[in-house]
């Protein structure tokens, strides 16, 4: 299933991260700008099946977006997503096999408009 988004305002980012092992890595940490993360991408390039796991953490605690997931060889998982996220909250991902999974998050930053942290 495909779902079209409509992003109003905000300034649109990506960021990625190809881990070279099989440590959990801080991909990105967010600022003042109340980023609101719209779009996973997990891609795999190489010719076996690597597990992926990613989280959110809002500073005390983890979060599971997906754990272990498999991403077939050659193959790709695409997930549309409304995550916000406030100042210092982590995405934090996980592969499986070192040099194997890119991660990329499309990224609309509203600076403040989401309001303040509850």
């Amino acid at each position: 299933m495909s779902v079209a988004q409509v992003v109003v305002g905000g300034t649109r980012r990506l960021v990625g991260l190809k881990p070279a092992n099989t440590n959990e890595a801080t991909m990105f940490t967010a600022g003042s700008e109340r980023p609101v993360v719209v779009q996973i991408v997990v891609a795999n390039n190489t010719g076996s099946a690597a597990a992926a796991t990613i989280k959110w953490g809002d500073g005390s605690t983890d979060y599971d977006v997906i754990s272990g997931k498999s991403i077939g060889a050659n193959d790709s998982w695409i997930q549309d997503i409304f995550l916000p996220l406030f100042d210092a909250y982590t995405i934090k991902v996980t592969s499986g096999t070192g040099n194997a999974l890119t991660f990329t998050l499309a990224i609309v930053e509203y600076s403040g408009a989401l309001g303040g942290r509850n």
